[in-house]
């Protein structure tokens, strides 16, 4: 048997001692299998041609499938080989009967990694054999993104032999079926490339793909020496494109360029901005960097970074220009209290201008009270938001802002929807993102689920996010505390807000979260630090159009801290000025109901229909824990016994609390339902008035149950009454 393949490479002299052979007598006894790519045709092989396919027809092959592969070379491999062996000799080699002869001729084995040199030889010497603008096309080929060759001929100017190139890459087997290079060949150019080479050949790439792949341009001047004409222009373009939709790589596009010594003015700006859009405290750094005649230009992205971080004074004088600047200053306005008649200063046409100049004015119909067609307006302008891709650094989405008025006013399930849009529809990027879903937490909280708000304290503990976005996680971690009794958390809380509260600035607009964090500060006795932000926030409150429910909100903030600090006198106060209010919505009107019960609470004059409709109006506007607070307060201090079990009832069917680890392992102990829960929080570290407090029971009766499980467990002591129930409760944790 002859095997003669691709013999398009052989030399004239070859081909000619093989016609001859071929056309002696003694040929006819030998076994002739040759094989040849199309090629232009000398003489000599179109006459070997013919004589080879004078009795039986050329069978085109090509690249040979994966079955038809493995049998061939199966029949010239020594030894037993491995069903996976010839599945990856395939892949890399595309079909190819010669590249996988190269292969197995130098030993290759993908364990041992990389390519033998004897390898990488005999494929870059196919590739030479191509000729020299075959051989500089498979070089572009090999550097480049994974593109058809066809759309790197096309992107060459021409001055190339594009056709001809084409061609001779085609019929030198080094493409596979779909037009890419074969992996084998892509991998031995690139083994055989200098670095400097592959440096220039990375720019002759970007000069290529500027115009049909800008991005895959980019991506070959950061890989290259930056020399080509035109690399600082692509790069700094699809850096800009990229800000947004890739905050990581544009950034580190601008560094490239400026390693380059791009223009500085226009990389320092899009790395800032990519930074503000990743969510990154680096964005402040790089705007530090940004050339003092291009700092006009910043302004913006500082705005967006004010209003992230709760600083709405500094926002409202940010000294910007252009059409969005009125309207982001106005907006600034809104979120820090002040509501004024707004203005046309710096409107446009533009579908940013006017995105922003609505948000503004749909936050003016929220404080004046017209709650629902506000929040209904600033859902529209969320989904505008997201149908236009609003490239104005704004600092809050239209979700967030919505998300926060419709939890104002006790309306969970639109909070949840937008929060969930915004979500799904990654508004805002990156640097939102942690904003959403922290709302998103907090509305599942305040609906009595504990599972999100949890998990969301347990990831941030050492996130370097916004200010805005450590006030929402301290403000979840007191709301955890606050409706779980655990004073351990409630100081945690305050310590993570104290340096956040020092360094941002009340808004009426989160007052409801302000209020976790102060009511957190009230009950630790840190009232120095609590009573300033509080007069702030009920400032702005009181400050709202006197048709809106900002006077409510600020006499409830009033009526929470002081029920928090054990302040009577303050209790009373607050409940006298609240009864004197008109809720003008269902939140506001529930909560003037609810003070007079707690007014009733406090002179030992409850009315039970009050107390009742009162409870029934705080659920229905998603205050349930505050329901089951009034209830259970309400139940210790009735005179009678009957109605205080069935308060007690009522407000225990109310409240919902995170899930205790290891209540089973006590119940395996013998202890009824309500001894385990005693047990856990006492071994927890509460005092028994603060498990009382928690439970709707006296802090005598605490300790009667306290007395109760130690007989039941046998502990003799307070230390062995600790052990064991934490013993258990490690058991089933």
């Amino acid at each position: 048997m002859l095997v003669l393949d691709d013999l398009q490479w052989f030399e004239e002299g070859a081909v000619a001692a093989v016609l001859d052979a071929l056309d002696s007598s003694s040929s006819k006894e030998i076994s002739v299998w040759a094989s040849r790519r199309p090629w232009p045709m000398s003489n000599l092989l179109q006459a070997t041609t013919d004589l080879l396919t004078e009795n039986e027809p050329a069978v085109r092959t090509g690249l040979l499938g994966n079955e038809e592969f493995a049998q061939i070379v199966s029949s010239f491999l020594v030894g037993a080989v491995s069903t996976k062996a010839l599945d990856e000799l395939h892949q890399l080699t595309a079909g190819s009967l010669s590249l996988a002869a190269d292969a197995v001729a130098a030993d290759w084995q993908r364990d041992l990694g990389g390519l033998p040199a004897q390898l990488v030889e005999a494929v870059t010497n196919r590739v030479v054999r191509c000729g020299p603008e075959a051989e500089a096309l498979v070089r572009l080929l090999a550097v480049g993104p994974p593109l058809e060759v066809a759309e790197i001929v096309d992107a060459l100017d021409d001055t190339f032999d594009r056709d001809g190139a084409e061609r001779a890459t085609r019929a030198g087997g080094v493409l596979a079926e779909d037009g890419l290079l074969v992996p084998l060949v892509r991998a031995a150019v690139l083994a055989d490339l200098p670095r400097a080479t592959r440096g220039r050949v990375h720019d002759q790439l970007a000069v290529a793909l500027i115009q049909s792949h800008p991005i895959h341009a980019a991506d070959s001047v950061m890989a290259g020496r930056g020399e080509a004409p035109g690399s600082e222009r692509v790069l700094i373009d699809v850096a800009r494109r990229l800000q947004r939709s890739d905050p990581a790589r544009a950034i580190d596009m601008a560094d490239h360029g400026l390693a380059c010594g791009f223009d500085r003015s226009e990389l320092t700006l899009i790395r800032a901005r990519a930074a503000y859009e990743q969510g990154s405290r680096d964005a402040f750094g790089y705007l530090d960097d940004v050339p003092a005649g291009a700092q006009l230009h910043s302004t913006e992205i500082a705005f967006g970074l004010d209003i992230r971080d709760l600083r709405w004074r500094a926002a409202e004088g940010c000294p910007m220009t252009g059409a969005t600047a009125g309207p982001l200053r106005q907006l600034a306005s809104m979120l820090a209290g002040n509501v004024v008649e707004l203005t046309d200063e710096g409107s446009g046409d533009g579908a940013d201008v006017r995105l922003i100049s609505s948000l503004a004015s749909n936050l003016v119909l929220v404080a004046a009270g017209d709650f629902r067609s506000g929040l209904a307006g600033i859902a529209e302008i969320a989904d505008d938001f997201d149908r236009i891709e609003c490239d104005v650094p704004m600092g809050i989405t239209p979700h967030a802002v919505g998300a926060v008025v419709a939890l104002s006013f006790g309306d969970l399930a639109a909070a949840e929807t937008l929060l969930d849009q915004a979500l799904s529809a990654k508004s805002g990027g990156e640097g939102e993102e942690t904003t959403h879903r922290l709302l998103h937490a907090y509305s599942r909280l305040v609906g009595g689920s504990f599972e999100e708000a949890l998990k969301a304290v347990r990831e941030g503990e050492e996130a370097a996010w916004s200010l805005r976005d450590r006030f929402l996680l301290a403000a979840i971690d007191a709301a955890i505390a606050r409706r779980s009794g655990d004073t351990t958390r409630l100081r945690e809380a305050w310590k993570r807000a104290d340096p956040v509260l020092v360094r941002t600035s009340a808004s009426w607009l989160f007052a409801d979260l302000a209020l976790e964090l102060l009511a957190a500060g009230s009950r630790l006795g840190e009232t120095r630090r609590v009573q300033p932000i509080a007069d702030e926030v009920a400032a702005q409150l009181h400050g709202l159009p006197s048709s809106g429910s900002g006077e409510v909100s600020a006499l409830w903030m009033r009526l929470q801290l002081a029920l928090a600090g054990d302040d009577s006198l303050a209790t009373t106060n607050a409940c006298q000025q609240l009864s004197r209010c008109v809720g003008v919505d269902d939140r506001s009107a529930a909560r003037v109901l609810a003070a007079a019960a707690w007014a009733a609470i406090q002179t030992q004059s409850i009315d039970d229909g009050v107390l009742s409709a009162a409870a029934q109006r705080l659920e229905s506007v998603g205050d349930r824990w505050e329901a089951s607070r009034l209830l259970g307060q309400a139940a210790l201090d009735h005179p009678d016994p009957a109605t205080a079990r069935r308060l007690l009832e009522e407000a225990r069917a109310l409240a919902v609390e995170p899930e205790a680890a290891g209540e089973s392992g006590l119940l395996a102990l013998g202890l009824s339902e309500r001894e385990a829960e005693v047990a856990l929080l006492v071994a927890a570290g509460r005092t028994y008035k603060e498990v009382g407090a928690q439970l709707y029971v006296s802090p005598k009766t605490v300790e009667h149950h306290v007395a109760h499980i130690r007989r039941k467990i046998g502990a003799t002591s307070r230390a062995e009454f600790l052990s064991k129930i934490r013993a258990a409760t490690d058991r089933d944790t």
